[in-house]
């Protein structure tokens, strides 16, 4: 069912009257009302997974249900503002952590492949027509779609530069595409071998950089990228894994891959950054994301002491 767009003015009455939120002061409605046009309203209360304590079902008229987040535990705004404070912290340093990870993954990319055509004697251009993409829905591979890359490459370009084929210089091809695009590339097949597979091992040779076990990890990585660069808020990605689980029901734990490329990043950016061996701690709120989530009714201090930024 459609929901009406509010005025800011009605969403702030709305927090008070059925989200169980407490104003101490007048300022603090106008704090909140600041905080929904700079972040959005969508973002400020994905919190709310964290202190609503559950969801309950309402029957609609044509006889399908919607789920209405339930707030028996009075939240004081003030407590509400802090910990999306903290979260915008977290959600910059991952930021900069997996923009910092792109870059050096496409630097190392660009090397492979200079390395990888002197093996196979070949250029770029050759590279990608061979390229073949696994399409799950007709179960065959199929060729790499080129056009989109030198849509990329000409959005990318400089009306003022001389660059005119971008198979040309793929250095730079690899420097502009989308991670996106680079994932796909890196999901297909050369000769009956994932370029995924390729380019780990060529990374095994130095050990210096570490790309995961499997594409899927990768792609998780990508999508977090997208989410952060997105100014998605990072509870909303986590909770996007927690309902692909309930919608998809496969033997893949999509929350489990998120958890685990926010552990990668978090661990590639204090080794980069600080030059220190850390991992996310087994009790952090994000590898336990299902015990916290909507169970603020059983454990009411839980939202006022999740400790959010890492």
């Amino acid at each position: 069912m459609a929901k009406n767009t509010l005025k800011i003015s009605d969403l702030i009455k709305l927090v008070e009257s059925n989200k169980n939120i407490y104003f101490e002061t007048s300022a603090e409605r106008k704090r909140l009302k600041k905080m929904i046009e700079q972040y959005s309203y969508l973002n400020v209360f994905s919190l709310k997974y964290l202190f609503s304590n559950g969801i309950m079902k309402s029957p609609l008229q044509n006889g399908s249900f919607q789920y209405i987040y339930q707030y028996s535990y009075l939240t004081k705004y003030k407590i509400l503002e802090k910990q999306y404070q903290n979260l915008l912290k977290m959600e910059n340093k991952l930021r900069e952590a997996v923009l910092m990870y792109e870059t050096e993954l496409k630097s190392h990319f660009t090397f492979f492949l200079e390395d990888f055509f002197g093996i196979e004697n070949i250029n770029f251009l050759q590279f990608l027509n061979a390229l073949q993409i696994y399409n799950h829905s007709t179960q065959t591979l199929e060729s790499l779609n080129l056009q989109h890359i030198e849509e990329e490459w000409k959005k990318s370009l400089d009306k003022s530069t001389n660059y005119k084929n971008y198979y040309d210089y793929y250095y730079l091809v690899i420097k502009i595409l989308s991670f996106g695009t680079i994932g796909k590339i890196l999901d297909a097949e050369y000769k009956g071998k994932k370029v995924f597979s390729l380019f780990s091992n060529y990374l095994k040779r130095s050990n210096t950089f570490h790309i995961g076990k499997q594409i899927k990890e990768l792609k998780t990585i990508v999508i977090l990228r997208n989410s952060l660069c997105h100014k998605e808020s990072f509870i909303i990605f986590l909770e996007k894994g927690v309902k692909k689980n309930q919608i998809l029901k496969t033997s893949t734990n999509f929350l489990q891959l998120r958890i685990n490329a926010v552990s990668k990043i978090y661990e590639y950016y204090e080794k980069t950054k600080h030059n220190k061996t850390k991992k996310l701690k087994q009790d952090c709120w994000i590898k336990n994301y299902k015990k916290y989530r909507l169970n603020n009714g059983k454990n009411g201090i839980y939202f006022k002491k999740i400790k959010i930024y890492l």
